[in-house]
C-alpha cells in the first residue's frame, strides 16, 4: 500500500509570485501565457481567442492572477485529465442526461437562499486625474475609480429576505465587461439547487452541463461543480450538480 500527495497545476501555480500590472485592452490569450509564465501549456478555446483585458492586477500568486482573469472572462479554468492549463467558457445548451442505470440509489438535494440583488464593481485606472485612491505600477501612479452595477431578482416579494451578493475586487471588470459579467453572476446564483449523487462514470469531467434524476423523480439540469472519483471494478464518482430543478 502506497501513499501518494500530488498538486496540480494550480496548487504550483499558487506558490510562485506574479506582479502588479495594469492592461489596456490587452489580448487575454497574451496574458493567459504570461501568468502561466512558460510553466504550462495553456489550452484556450476559440472563443476567448480574441476577448481583450483591460484593468488592474495587483501584486498576488499567479494562481490569483488567473482567477482575476477568469473572472472577466466569465470562464473556468481546469487542468483535470491532462498537464496542460485550459481555459474555457462553461456551456449551457443541450445538457447530457445521465441515465438512472447510472446513477447509485440514494442522492441527496439542497437548495440555497433566495439572491435578491447583485452588485458589481466596475474598475478604471487612469494616468490623469484626482484622489487619493491610486496605484502604482512600475513607477507609474494609476488614479482609480469605481462604479456599481445593479441587478434585481424579479421575483422576489415584499416578505423575501435581502440576499444580496456584492463583486468589489474583480479589478479586471471594467465599463466595458461589468454589464456581462453582471449579468453572469446574476445567472450562477439563480441556480439554487444543488445535487449530490455518485454515478457509474461515462467519460463525465468536472464542468459537463448534465441532467440528473433525484430521488423524488425530479430533474435537475446544471453543471458538475465537483467530482470525487472511486477507482475499484467500477469507475464511479460522487458529484455535485448545481442547477436548477424541473418535474421529470
Amino acid at each position: 500500500v502506497y501513499n501518494v500527495s500530488c498538486i496540480d497545476a494550480l496548487g504550483i501555480l499558487d506558490e510562485d509570485p506574479f506582479s502588479a500590472v495594469v492592461y489596456s485592452k490587452a489580448n487575454a490569450k497574451t496574458v493567459l501565457e504570461s501568468i502561466l509564465g512558460g510553466y504550462f501549456v495553456l489550452e484556450l478555446s476559440e472563443e476567448l481567442q480574441t476577448e481583450k483585458l483591460t484593468g488592474y492586477i495587483p501584486d498576488c500568486t499567479r494562481r490569483e492572477a488567473l482567477q482575476q482573469v477568469a473572472f472577466a472572462l466569465r470562464a473556468v479554468v481546469d487542468t483535470s485529465g491532462t498537464g496542460n492549463v485550459k481555459v474555457w467558457r462553461l456551456s449551457e445548451e443541450t445538457p447530457t442526461v445521465i441515465p438512472m442505470n447510472r446513477l447509485y440509489v440514494g442522492g441527496e438535494v439542497s437548495q440555497s437562499a433566495i439572491v435578491t440583488e447583485v452588485r458589481v464593481t466596475a474598475h478604471t485606472y487612469s494616468t490623469s486625474g484626482s484622489g487619493s485612491d491610486t496605484v502604482e505600477v512600475g513607477g507609474k501612479t494609476y488614479h482609480h475609480t469605481t462604479a456599481v452595477t445593479t441587478k434585481s431578482n424579479p421575483n422576489v416579494t415584499a416578505s423575501t429576505k435581502p440576499n444580496v451578493i456584492e463583486v468589489k475586487d474583480a479589478t479586471l471588470v471594467n465599463v466595458s465587461n461589468v454589464a456581462a459579467v453582471t449579468q453572469h453572476v446574476f445567472d450562477y446564483y439563480m441556480r439554487r439547487q444543488t445535487h449530490g449523487v455518485k454515478i457509474v462514470m461515462d467519460k463525465e469531467m468536472p464542468g459537463d452541463y448534465v441532467t440528473t434524476t433525484t430521488p423524488w423523480e425530479d430533474q435537475i439540469t446544471g453543471t458538475i461543480t465537483s467530482m470525487t472519483i472511486k477507482l475499484s471494478g467500477i469507475a464511479a464518482a460522487d458529484c455535485e450538480i448545481v442547477g436548477t430543478g424541473a418535474s421529470a
